[in-house]
């Protein structure tokens, strides 16, 4: 990750009922860009439940007609 020409962001972008948009920006080289890219993913993925912090999970409920 590269401090110029800007240090890395992290933000909450949006709630939602079902979902969390988090954004990452960083600079990088493009070389490094696509595993970055899955590293951040897979770390955020492991990191947050790991903290207390599940992924929404959307519940539906079906109903048997007969």
């Amino acid at each position: 990750i590269l401090n110029e020409p800007a240090p890395p962001f992290i933000a909450l972008k949006a709630l939602g009922t079902s979902y969390v948009t988090i954004t990452v920006r960083a600079w990088v080289k493009s070389e490094d860009y696509w595993e970055l890219f899955f590293h951040f993913n897979e770390t955020i993925y492991r990191k947050l439940p790991e903290n207390g912090i599940n992924f929404p999970t959307p519940k539906m409920t079906l109903v048997n007609g007969n």
